[in-house]
């Protein structure tokens, strides 16, 4: 078990109220993340648009290239049925 910033590394997954876990970038959960959070920046960034944003590829964001990953906390809980 890894410490870092009062959080514990265990099994992959950080404890501390909240929990981290990498997801297919081909879900469709993973999908609707991306596409509110590019909406969040559009509302938030003077100028910025979507329009110029530039989706990496999936094979990019899954191991060995990558990963995304995932946070949850008790007020925001994994999904029911991740979709994969």
């Amino acid at each position: 078990m890894e410490a870092h910033e009062g959080l514990a590394l265990e099994h992959g997954r950080w404890h501390g109220g909240m929990d981290i876990r990498p997801v297919s970038p081909r879900s469709a959960d993973a999908r609707r993340l991306l596409a509110d959070y590019l909406d969040d920046l559009e509302r938030r960034l003077d100028g910025w648009t979507k329009a110029g944003y530039v989706d990496a590829p999936p094979e990019e964001l899954m191991p060995p290239a990558g990963a995304l990953l995932w946070r949850t906390t008790a007020a925001r809980p994994w999904p029911a049925a991740p979709s994969t």
